[in-house]
C-alpha cells in the first residue's frame, strides 16, 4: 500500500540526518529524558508535521516556500480534489452520502468521544444510510476505520465490535487543513485547547499507525469510564496505546496494565521519555522508532 510521507520520511525531506535521528534512538536504550533542546526541536517538527502531512506535492510547497499559507492553498486543491473524485467514481446514491461523510471528521474528531456517529453527518442518520458511503471512502484510502473491541486480548481481530468504529483521515495534514488556516497557527504554536485537540492529536498517531500498515483497534465499554485509544500487536501480545493531548493522568492505561497477559503500554504526549513499571512514556516524535 502506497501512504502519503510519514513522520520519519518527513523529517527527512525537511533535511533532518540520519545522525539526529540514531541519536534520539539513544534514549530508548535506558528510556532517559532527551536533552530539552533537543526535546523542543523536535516538537516544533512535529507540529510542522502536524499542519502540513505527508501529501508529496504539500510536502514540496513547505520545503519551497516555508509559508504555511501556501501549504494550505495546497491541501485545500487536494481536498477538493477528493470531492471531485467522489463525485466523478462513488456510484450515483452514495455521491452526496459518501461527501457529506467525509466532510463530517473534523466534526466526529472535535467530540469528546470520538467514536463515529452517523448523527454527526446528518440529524436522523443511520448506519443502514450511510455504511456504503464509508465503505467507499475506504477504499479510496481516504479514511480507516478503528474498530473497538469487546477484550483486550490476542488476536484483536477476534474481539472486533464491528458496528462500533472511529475513523481517521489516512492524512494528518489534509485533516487539519479541513479545520480552516487559523488551526495551523494554534497548532504550530501549540495554544489550541478543548476536544477538538484530543481528536487532532489521536489522529496524528493514527497516521503513524496507518503508515506502518498497523491495523487500528481501540478499546472502550459503556459501563465504564475506561478507554484506551489504541490496541496494537507486537510479538503476539496486545500493547495499549494511551494519547495526551495536555497533562494528566493515565488512569485507564494504569488500569489495563494491571492485566497480567499485557507485558507494557506506551503513553504518547508532548512530554519526554520516562518509564515506571509497564508504562512506557514517550513523545510523539518517538513513534517511528518503538512502533
Amino acid at each position: 500500500m502506497m501512504h502519503s510521507l510519514d513522520f520519519e520520511e518527513f523529517l527527512w525531506a525537511i533535511g533532518v540526518g540520519e545522525d539526529v535521528l540514531d541519536y534520539l534512538k539513544r534514549f530508548l536504550k535506558n528510556y532517559d529524558c532527551v536533552d530539552s533542546s533537543v526535546h523542543n526541536q523536535m516538537m516544533r517538527y512535529l507540529h510542522e508535521y502536524l499542519v502540513v502531512g505527508g501529501m508529496p506535492a504539500v510536502v514540496n510547497k513547505f520545503i519551497e516556500t516555508n509559508n504555511f499559507a501556501e501549504v494550505h492553498i495546497e491541501q485545500e486543491k487536494l481536498v477538493q480534489s477528493y470531492l471531485n473524485d467522489i463525485a466523478k467514481y462513488a456510484p450515483n446514491s452514495d455521491k452526496p452520502k459518501a461527501r457529506n461523510c467525509f466532510l463530517s471528521l473534523p466534526r466526529q474528531l472535535a467530540k469528546e468521544n470520538t467514536k463515529f456517529q452517523y448523527s454527526v453527518v446528518e440529524n436522523g442518520g443511520t448506519a443502514r444510510k450511510y455504511g456504503n458511503s464509508l465503505d467507499w471512502l475506504k477504499d479510496a484510502n481516504i479514511i480507516t476505520f478503528c474498530n473497538n473491541v469487546t477484550t483486550p486480548k490476542f488476536p484483536l481481530v477476534a474481539y472486533l465490535k464491528p458496528e462500533q468504529f472511529r475513523i481517521y483521515a489516512n492524512d494528518i495534514g489534509l485533516l487539519v487543513s479541513m479545520y480552516g488556516f487559523d488551526m495551523k497557527k494554534a497548532l504550530v504554536e501549540d495554544t489550541l485547547v478543548g476536544d477538538t485537540k484530543g481528536g487532532i492529536y489521536e489522529n496524528l498517531v493514527a497516521d503513524m499507525l496507518i503508515k506502518r500498515n498497523i491495523p487500528l483497534r481501540y478499546y472502550s465499554r459503556e459501563d465504564s469510564s475506561l478507554e484506551i485509544e489504541f490496541l496494537i500487536e507486537k510479538d503476539a501480545c496486545v500493547v495499549p496505546v494511551e494519547v495526551k493531548s495536555k497533562r494528566g493522568k493515565t488512569t485507564s492505561l494504569d488500569s489495563i496494565l494491571k492485566h497480567e497477559d499485557i507485558r507494557y503500554g506506551f503513553k504518547f504526549s508532548a512530554g519526554n521519555v520516562g518509564k515506571e513499571g509497564k508504562k512506557i512514556s514517550l513523545p510523539f516524535y518517538m513513534i517511528p522508532f518503538v512502533l
